[in-house]
């Protein structure tokens, strides 16, 4: 007999608020200061994937999760370890 488990989660990058303290957390990962003297950017990173998450849901429905959470942590984490090099 087959099994499967259906798992049914909010997607984390639909609340701007949820995505600012998930990026702030990542960076301070890296670099406990680093949040804090690039708080603005961290900002501005989350605020305009937001905005293209809501263009895309806009747009068309099959579209809404072309970018996901994993790309929005990459991006926090690639842009985290870059400026600290």
């Amino acid at each position: 007999m087959n099994r499967g488990i259906y798992l049914n989660a909010i997607n984390p990058i639909s609340d701007f608020s949820q995505m600012k303290d998930t990026a702030l957390q990542i960076t301070n990962v890296y670099d406990k200061a680093f949040s804090i003297h690039y708080s603005e950017l961290i900002e501005k990173l989350t605020r305009a994937l937001f905005n293209y998450n809501l263009y895309l849901k806009n747009i068309s429905a099959e579209q809404i999760n072309f970018h996901g959470a994993r790309d929005f942590y990459n991006l926090i984490k690639t842009v985290a370890k870059k400026i600290l090099e």
